[in-house]
């Protein structure tokens, strides 16, 4: 059976996961050739349709990531266990606020752009509360996220970066001249210089605690789930935060946002459908 041969980092311990292909009906499809296996985490909910997707491990020959699709499909599953769940502390761990824009607090990572990122998520006043949500494009939170009430879902006046615009950044609009939703380049600047630990449990919150690979200095996401409708998803599951640029994917152009996503134990940087309500972690430029 081909397959791939996945050894750890930590221990050396190997586990092999066949590339079984998938059922598509009543056939089998891609024997040999790819394995897919299903993760727990909903990703999309299509409202018109019903149809489910979902988060999955992608393997082939030559590469292994995470995908979604229909989750109609037949896939293996590959179980985990825990013999704990994320970590219970109740230290304060992330740092403490290096300065102040706007009575709002952030801390100095020492990224090479200046970039400053709060300290905790706008509508939030420390670190482990979740905050608002909101849709992409919209400075306020409200009871339902669906399509139709989108100001910005299939629009394609809204095709722009909305980064550092009171009408349309919910950072700005809220938190006033300075703060902002992070750009591309920003996000992908703290994946890159910040460390990001498995899950834990702050004073009774799960989230993700990054260290800065420059200075040592902490910085905590809760994961808050999203909202689509009425219902908040995967709670303490996944943390999903708007970037401030529409996303580029083939025929979603005027759909989807970018976005990036933490979870347990990975982190992702993605586009998602605008009318969703997601979490928004400010940042400030300030080179001294």
């Amino acid at each position: 059976m081909c397959g791939i041969l996945i050894t750890s980092k930590h221990n050396g311990k190997s586990i092999f996961l066949p590339r079984a292909g998938r059922r598509f009906n009543s056939e089998l499809y891609g024997l040999g050739k790819f394995g897919v296996y299903w993760s727990s985490t909903p990703y999309d909910i299509h409202q018109r349709s019903q149809e489910i997707n979902a988060l999955s491990l992608f393997l082939n020959s030559d590469q292994i990531s995470s995908r979604t699709y229909d989750g109609w499909h037949g896939y293996p599953v590959r179980g985990v266990y825990f013999e704990s769940g994320p970590s219970d502390t109740n230290q304060t761990i992330p740092s403490s606020p290096d300065g102040y824009v706007n009575d709002h607090g952030y801390v100095d990572l020492g990224l090479p752009s200046g970039t400053k990122w709060a300290v905790c998520n706008v509508g939030a006043s420390l670190p482990v509360e979740f905050g608002n949500y909101y849709a992409w494009g919209e400075i306020s939170s409200k009871p339902t996220y669906t399509k139709t009430n989108s100001k910005t879902y299939g629009k394609k006046s809204f095709n722009f970066a909305i980064n550092g615009n009171p009408k349309y950044d919910a950072a700005t609009a809220n938190w006033g001249s300075g703060w902002q939703m992070p750009t591309e380049e920003q996000i992908e600047e703290l994946m890159k210089f910040v460390n990001f630990e498995y899950a834990i449990r702050l004073n009774g919150v799960i989230g993700r605690l990054g260290t800065s690979k420059i200075n040592g200095r902490t910085i905590f996401f809760p994961l808050a789930g999203y909202y689509n409708g009425k219902t908040l998803n995967n709670e303490g599951g996944g943390g999903y935060y708007w970037g401030s640029i529409p996303y580029e994917g083939i025929g979603r152009y005027n759909e989807k946002a970018s976005n990036f996503i933490l979870l347990h134990s990975s982190s992702m940087w993605l586009g998602d459908y605008r009318y969703y309500g997601y979490s928004v972690r400010a940042v400030v430029n300030k080179k001294n």
